[in-house]
């Protein structure tokens, strides 16, 4: 799900997330592969590799789409409540398959806030994409939530835990929970664990580890090399915060 954060200005944001299930009568792997620039005021440019799956056999499988947009961050309230955090994340990519050539795209529009003294982030609102996103020849919408909790325990960096959600009967429909951490400014940890919600089924043979590594990489210019993400209030992104996570089936 995006996050309520942007990359630095000048600087790029590169991660890589994988979904793997060793387990059950279909073990697989899948990547999806973000790369971000931050251009100033709250918004950063995205190219994105969604969804490039390995099975059992070593085929490959998935909805295999490259993706590149935008996303902005609409601040309100800034000067009258700040603590609050409030606002608007937007954006919107274009969406190429890889498998059968077709093109679509994919929008969203997400209020967000913190809460008082918890620090929680609360962000829920609502997503549209075509099939070349959300697989099985679907384009629809879908509501979309999460919650992220900083933990402040001393000695670690930017650590929170994190869960996400995606309605809809699409790949994307599913239940992330796990946990995020800076280990250094310019290094981001997440560990989650994946549960489908497109049906009433949620068998562990459907279930599937996520794991992602972030890297921001130094202003162009001048300027610090990166933001310090460091303090408890820190930007961490849910899993797949920067875009949905790529589907496993």
């Amino acid at each position: 799900m995006p996050a309520a954060d942007t990359t630095p200005e000048r600087s790029f944001f590169l991660m890589h997330e994988s979904q793997l299930r060793l387990w059950g009568p279909s073990p697989s792997w899948a990547g999806t592969y973000f790369l971000t620039y931050g251009i100033g005021s709250d918004t950063e440019l995205a190219v994105t590799l969604f969804d490039i799956g390995v099975d059992r056999n070593g085929a490959l499988y998935g909805n295999a789409t490259l993706a590149a947009g935008f996303k902005t961050v609409v601040p309100f309230a800034r000067a009258s409540a700040p603590s609050l955090e409030l606002g608007l994340i937007t954006g919107a990519m274009g969406l190429a398959s890889l498998r059968d050539a077709s093109f679509g795209g994919w929008m969203y529009a997400i209020p967000t806030m913190r809460l008082p003294v918890l620090r929680t982030r609360v962000s829920a609102g609502v997503s549209f994409a075509t099939a070349q996103l959300y697989g099985y020849g679907r384009n629809e919408f879908s509501f979309a939530a999460s919650l992220e909790q900083p933990i402040p325990i001393p000695g670690t960096r930017g650590l929170s835990l994190v869960a996400e959600w995606f309605s809809g009967a699409h790949d994307l429909s599913n239940l992330i929970v796990g946990a995020t951490w800076h280990l250094h400014p310019a290094l981001l940890l997440v560990l989650g664990w994946k549960v489908p919600t497109r049906d009433n089924y949620f068998h562990i043979n459907e279930q599937a580890l996520v794991f992602e590594v972030g890297v921001f990489f130094p202003r162009i210019g001048r300027g610090p090399a990166y933001d310090d993400h460091g303090g408890s209030d820190a930007h961490a992104p849910s899993p797949a915060a920067r875009q949905p996570p790529g589907a496993q089936h």
